[in-house]
């Protein structure tokens, strides 16, 4: 384990029950049909991998639960396990880490504009929380981690922030997409390079002239 994790001392190593269990869920979910199923076995052990405080093991269960509502087609499922997962403060930021990172990694693989849209935001939401948690925590929340989940973050809230604004603009909604690049205040994140900064800004001048 890693970061924050090292300060919480792992109780159990579930490792070798997520694996097989997940074996189990795969096979399952050759039918798409069953992902309620799936959803019932892993819900119960993704509560006890958390509560043992194994990082590792809760963030395989929450990626497989993103990539099995993908492969279902359930997006709504998706975001609202995205929220609810990410809303649970004993969460360890390592899971959640790994969760947003499948997530993320779907956004251009959602069947339609308004899924998409819906996806962007969840991920939006989701990230703007974490940043202000990671500065509140910082007292007692390592370094490294704060650089690394500030540097993840900040950056794929800037790229999906960036990516929901060409959608507005595409639609001639440029009040809109003026609007949601507005909201983010590039000038104080400190891990988006120098050059990248400056074409956010060049671009929330353009849509504002």
């Amino acid at each position: 384990m890693n970061g924050t994790d090292r300060l919480i001392k792992m109780k159990i190593d579930y490792s070798s029950v997520v694996g097989q269990k997940l074996k189990e869920c795969d096979e399952l979910m050759k039918d798409e049909t069953k992902l309620n199923e799936v959803l019932d076995r892993l819900l119960p052990l993704e509560k006890q991998t958390r509560t043992a405080a194994d990082a590792i093991s809760t963030g395989r269960i929450l990626v497989a639960i993103v990539k099995y509502c993908y492969v279902a087609k359930q997006w709504e499922y998706m975001n609202e396990h995205i929220v609810t997962f990410s809303k649970r403060r004993s969460k360890l930021k390592q899971a959640i880490t790994k969760m947003m990172q499948e997530a993320y990694e779907l956004v251009d693989k959602t069947p339609d504009l308004d899924t998409k849209l819906k996806l962007i935001e969840t991920l939006r939401t989701v990230t703007t929380d974490k940043v202000r948690m990671i500065i509140e925590e910082g007292k007692t929340t390592s370094l490294f981690l704060i650089n690394y989940l500030k540097f993840f973050v900040e950056n794929e809230l800037a790229r999906e922030t960036k990516n929901l604004a060409d959608i507005y603009e595409s639609q001639d909604k440029i009040k809109e997409a003026a609007e949601i690049l507005q909201q983010l205040q590039v000038e104080s994140c400190g891990t988006i390079d120098h050059r990248e900064k400056l074409e956010f800004l060049l671009e929330q001048m353009r849509l504002f002239s």
